[in-house]
């Protein structure tokens, strides 16, 4: 019971923070339905400014001690929901978009699809989170994820257990340690530290994942088929075993997520979404190396659709990047600060020489097929969007948006092949094999997220708006 409340009362707080922060750059209105529809949005981004500031806390050289935590994070939510009232009392609100006749067959419709879907995605979410309660966690989270959020629960990144050569010696210390932090909160508001109560917590980022998608992308008319493509790819992570542990998943959900945003403000969407993706790729970035170089790949491909299509959103944009750049910072300042570390990644300087590659064209062609065999494994869910991006991107009337998701996925699944290609390890062929399952999670997420986006805007029908939008939030078009 004790641990039960603990888990409700740390994710009551990171939802409050999160909503504070929706409201308080504009992105809702404080109503009760209002709220719940962005509550899992919220979740996320709770998860990611709580991540990033445990980390900056363990980095500045102090503890994740339960009382000061608590007390900081209710300081900051009372902040952002006071912004978030002065906003609402000004009318600073959204506009309605996106919406259907209430009275039509279709709209009745489209309602107990959608109940129907969050029902199911919420009871699959429970089960999973109950049944994951003796799961035995994985290689890596055992060695590494879960020995960390163990050893921040009870004490800080610079004491002797977190620092001693020989319970680390696997631990690969230069890892960003988001999902540790995140771990150490678990235990430490459960008053337990049990590996099944971080998987709960991992199941509950899952379900949020898939709900959060109506909200981010805008959609209210067909909004359920915003939510299938992510509620099937969730689908998968029970049959591939994947939560364990494993810090893949919550990195593909942040970069999922963070693109999804990312490119829902690029399709016309208000300016708060800006913020939503630094944040959501900020916790991406701060939970595995991996995150660090799609959110890189993702904001490449992002530079060159503003340039080609949207030059007057550059600064935003630049800011965007500034912002994740910044959120980043606190613990690669720790890595400069305390490394050198060990690394299972080949230098750049050697990676990069024309005779060191040809060498390995073989390990290319091994890491490619193995991919495939992934992707095609999965389902359908890349066929599906390799299919509909490239039809858009030929045909529709407004290309920036497949452009974004299909080469950001290119470029995920490209920096995943040169990590494979490169590798220096010695067994490099099991290596493969066996990590693979976890790292095509980010760019399947990211595919996900790209038919989450478009989809209903392929169906829907524009509804004119009974006036302008209101002060504060600008008007997505119902068109890919």
């Amino acid at each position: 019971m004790r641990a039960a409340a603990g888990l409700i009362a740390l994710n009551a707080l990171l939802l409050l923070l999160g909503l504070g922060l929706l409201g308080a750059i504009g992105l809702l209105r404080l109503h009760v339905r209002e709220l719940v529809v962005a509550a899992p949005a919220a979740l996320l981004l709770g998860v990611a400014i709580g991540g990033i500031l445990g980390t900056t806390v363990l980095v500045a050289g102090g503890t994740l001690e339960l009382k000061a935590l608590t007390a900081g994070a209710l300081v900051l939510a009372a902040v952002l929901w006071a912004a978030a009232v002065w906003r609402h009392r000004r009318g600073m609100a959204v506009a309605e978009q996106d919406t259907a006749p209430a009275d039509s067959g279709t709209a009745r419709l489209d309602r107990y699809a959608l109940w129907v879907l969050v029902a199911g995605v919420a009871v699959f979410v429970l089960w999973q989170a109950y049944a994951s309660r003796n799961v035995r966690p994985a290689w890596d989270a055992s060695h590494n994820w879960m020995l960390k959020a163990f050893a921040f629960s009870s004490g800080g990144i610079d004491g002797d257990m977190f620092t001693g050569v020989v319970p680390f010696s696997a631990a690969h210390l230069d890892y960003p340690v988001l999902q540790p932090v995140l771990g150490g909160l678990v235990f430490r508001f459960a008053a337990k530290g049990e590996h099944g109560l971080l998987l709960v917590e991992l199941w509950l980022l899952a379900g949020a994942f898939v709900l959060a998608a109506p909200f981010i992308t805008g959609a209210r008319h067909r909004a359920w088929l915003a939510m299938l493509p992510l509620a099937l790819a969730a689908l998968g992570l029970h049959t591939l075993g994947l939560l364990r542990g494993e810090a893949d998943m919550t990195v593909a959900i942040f970069v999922g997520a963070g693109g999804l945003a990312l490119a829902s403000w690029l399709d016309g969407g208000p300016p708060g979404l800006a913020v939503v993706a630094a944040i959501l790729l900020g916790g991406a970035v701060n939970t595995k190396n991996e995150g660090i170089v799609f959110t890189a790949g993702m904001l490449a491909v992002a530079a060159v659709v503003i340039v080609v299509s949207e030059r007057r959103q550059l600064l935003r944009f630049a800011g965007v990047v500034a912002g994740v750049a910044a959120l980043a910072a606190p613990w690669r300042l720790w890595v400069s600060a305390n490394g050198p570390f060990g690394s299972d990644v080949t230098a750049l300087s050697t990676s990069l020489d024309a005779g060191f590659l040809s060498d390995r064209l073989g390990r290319l062609d091994f890491a490619a097929q193995t991919l495939l065999g992934r992707f095609v494994s999965y389902g359908w869910i890349m066929p599906a969007f390799l299919a509909v991006a490239i039809v858009l991107l030929i045909t529709g009337p407004r290309r920036r948006v497949p452009a974004f998701y299909l080469f950001s996925v290119l470029a995920t699944v490209a920096a995943v092949l040169w990590v494979y290609w490169t590798t220096p390890q010695l067994d490099w062929a099991a290596h493969i094999q066996r990590t693979s399952m976890r790292t095509v999670v980010g760019p399947l997420f990211l595919a996900a997220a790209g038919l989450a986006h478009v989809l209903p805007r392929m169906v829907a029908r524009p509804q004119p708006l009974a006036s302008g939008p209101r002060e504060g939030r600008e008007v997505r078009q119902d068109v890919p």
